[in-house]
């Protein structure tokens, strides 16, 4: 092990390649890290450059604050992890270029010690990753609300066994296709399209046991915070399983690959860029576009967050364009109050239509008088499942199905942010004259 380990090292300290892209991926990283810092604490959701707008810090996101410090970095190195990977990229398919491997070969290397040498590579580069996460936490951290330390620190685990498995995917690829700006491409190409669009064809609980999909559940996007969302690591025991059996088959596919020689010529790389190509012609989103309808006590409705003309700026509408007159059911507005800078659901209705630069413009509450009899009225209608048959009529003229009860209009694009439990009030908005 120690005679394979020198062998790398050697290769590795003698490389321009591998100081340069190890130098990019340390002074970057730390920049980057104050930069989003900084940005989260100076923009503000405000009138033009008006500054006493609600920022990101203020809604409960700060990149250095313990315990979230984990997840904020975990997931800003994520996208550092293609660095690591062209690395490995580089360092395998150089030994196909200058014959490294076999002359490997030929001084008595086993395939199998072959695979170990640049596996233990890979290993010192995800244990790199996560001492570089563990030095950017202790050195940046802030701890205000005295919190433990180590809560949440079960990220940096899923971020070295994200970057296990991303660079044993990087050395599977390059062992296939041997040329360093190809390996690259397609990497990519499959890490932010490839994966996204076979995504779309498999059902949502199969999907998220794809590579890319894994890694991305295993060290989340801890933005989702801002939406009221509960987010952490999914470091379940299928996850780590599904992460042990990706990189057990890379490295067996590998190992069957040197074993017959196994090279992919041009003809074959044709062929495959004609099977993505009549694929990609064939992806078609599984989305719908269509608004759909949502019971009003899904939500955490707290009628008394919000008071009669109390003011408030919007960040999102569910339904843009659509007035009062237009909809029997409540669109969903999320909006930040003012004086508390809380982030709080209205569900109700605007007498005008609203179009995106309203954001910028104050509103103003007014509560339906009513409202606690449709929370209450909501709560006992969709108590279970069957009174869902008790809700709707058929009109007699045009035969069209009708809902009786109070719902609240869904955009489906808009799903990750109107899912929330921000406290909930039902009423109109308006905007004075």
């Amino acid at each position: 092990m120690i005679r394979l380990f020198k062998i790398e090292y050697l290769k590795l300290f003698y490389s321009k390649t591998f100081w340069v892209i190890i130098t990019l991926y340390t002074g970057l990283t730390w920049p980057v890290a104050l930069i989003i810092d900084k940005t989260s604490k100076s923009f503000t959701f405000g009138d033009g450059g008006e500054q006493n707008g609600p920022n990101l810090e203020s809604m409960g996101f700060s990149v250095f604050n313990f315990p979230d410090i984990w997840m904020n970095l975990a997931y800003m190195l994520s996208f550092f992890k293609i660095l690591l990977a062209v690395i490995i990229v580089i360092h395998v398919s150089n030994e196909y270029a200058f014959r490294t491997l076999r002359q490997n070969i030929i001084d008595g290397m086993s395939k199998i010690e072959i695979i170990v040498a640049k596996e233990l590579v890979i290993i010192i580069m995800a244990i790199f990753s996560t001492l570089m996460l563990l030095a950017l936490a202790l050195v940046f951290g802030k701890n205000p609300n005295n919190k433990s330390l180590f809560d949440g620190i079960e990220i940096v685990f899923s971020n070295f066994l994200s970057v296990l498995l991303y660079l044993n995917f990087a050395y599977f690829l390059t062992t296939i296709l041997k040329k360093s700006g190809l390996v690259i491409g397609i990497l990519l190409l499959y890490s932010f399209v490839i994966e996204n669009l076979i995504a779309f064809k498999l059902p949502e609980n199969i999907a998220g046991f794809l590579p890319i999909h894994l890694i991305n559940n295993m060290v989340p996007n801890p933005m989702s915070k801002l939406m009221g969302s509960e987010i952490s690591t999914d470091l379940s025991i299928a996850n780590i399983a599904v992460s042990l059996v990706y990189i057990s088959l890379f490295l067996g596919s590998i190992y069957l690959l040197l074993k017959e020689g196994m090279l992919v010529n041009n003809k074959t790389m044709k062929y495959v860029i004609y099977f993505l190509l009549l694929f990609f012609c064939n992806c078609k989103k599984k989305v719908s576009s269509e608004r759909t309808l949502k019971a009003i006590s899904f939500f955490n409705l707290k009628q008394n967050t919000l008071i009669e003309n109390e003011p408030f700026r919007l960040i999102l509408c569910s339904s843009a364009g659509t007035k009062k007159a237009d909809s029997d059911h409540l669109i969903q507005f999320i909006a930040i109050k003012l004086n508390t800078k809380d982030t709080i659901n209205i569900l109700g209705h605007c007498e005008e239509e609203l179009i995106k630069e309203d954001g910028d413009h104050i509103f103003y509450f007014i509560p339906y008088q009513n409202a606690n009899e449709i929370i209450e009225k909501s709560k006992k209608e969709f108590k279970n499942i069957d009174n869902l048959q008790e809700l709707t009529s058929i009109d007699k003229e045009t035969g069209e199905i009708k809902i009786e009860t109070t719902m609240v209009i869904c955009d489906p694009k808009l799903e990750m942010m109107t899912n929330n439990n921000y406290p909930t009030v039902i009423g109109d908005i308006y905007r004075k004259k």
